[in-house]
């Protein structure tokens, strides 16, 4: 008996082939796998990291660089440890490397290949309930022909925080990491503190975190409490703009859009 587990990552080549990062798993076995789709037709599947003992390996995030070779960051939740592994574009996997083996507190998001920096990039929040000051953070492989990976720290949390939902977004010269920042701190209105929180980094200096928008200073229009569940961002020419998915008093299925550290919109999908 094999489950496939319903954590999946997809990853969309410039071609519109596309490669599905997966876990499988049964008694005895525990595998990180793939499978290519190429004009809609389903490939043979392969493995990417065959795991061992008792790891159970969840992929995380997946970025790919213009050789088409995937970047693939993925943890044994068993241990908590956090990995990293290339797929080129053969489809070879190469050797695991091992990022983190901190835990389980974090929450990877999406990452980036920034041709300026020559560096792939992968942004980490802290998502879990205990009390520790865990600060948010990025990992940094470079050069992205065979890259080393370099952890670097985006704040120093005096107390609990929670970094949650973070992105980052390739801005050419520099990127920019944000994160919606809670300390569970209530005030009325309008509801717990929270703040999405900016850092700048140009390849070898971690800019200072920055409040770019704070939901006291500019709270959702007729809402008490914002949280956001996802967050995304993008260049729309010379503008970024931030995009997230949330919860308004409450209700789910809303998405709110942050312009120069305004909340502009707040909408239902």
């Amino acid at each position: 008996f094999v489950q496939t587990v319903a954590n999946r990552i997809i990853d969309i080549q410039p071609d519109g082939s596309i490669r599905v990062i997966y876990s499988e798993f049964s008694a005895g076995i525990n595998h990180l796998k793939f499978v290519p789709i190429t004009a809609g037709v389903f490939g043979a599947s392969g493995t990417v990291d065959a795991g061992s003992g008792t790891e159970y390996l969840m992929a995380r995030g997946v970025i790919s660089d213009a050789s088409g070779t995937l970047w693939i960051a993925y943890r044994d939740v068993t241990a908590g440890d956090l990995h990293m592994i290339s797929l080129d574009s053969g489809d070879t996997p190469g050797a695991r490397q091992t990022l983190d083996t901190a835990g389980g507190s974090y929450l990877l998001g999406n990452g980036i290949v920034s041709t300026t920096l020559d560096s792939i990039i992968f942004p980490e929040g802290f998502g879990n309930g205990s009390s520790d000051t865990l600060p948010a953070r990025f990992f940094e492989g470079t050069p992205i022909s065979a890259p080393t990976w370099t952890t670097h720290n985006l704040n120093t949390p005096a107390s609990q925080v929670f970094t949650q939902a973070i992105c980052v977004v390739d801005c050419g010269s520099t990127v920019k990491f944000f994160w919606q920042s809670s300390n569970n701190t209530f005030v009325t209105p309008p509801g717990p503190i929270l703040t999405v929180e900016q850092v700048i980094y140009d390849g070898s200096t971690v800019g200072a975190q920055a409040t770019y928008w704070d939901v006291v200073d500019n709270p959702p229009a007729g809402a008490s409490n914002l949280t956001l569940d996802g967050l995304s961002g993008f260049l729309n020419g010379s503008t970024l703009e931030l995009v997230a998915t949330c919860v308004i008093d409450g209700s789910n299925n809303l998405s709110a859009v942050f312009l120069g550290g305004l909340l502009r919109i707040n909408r239902m999908y």
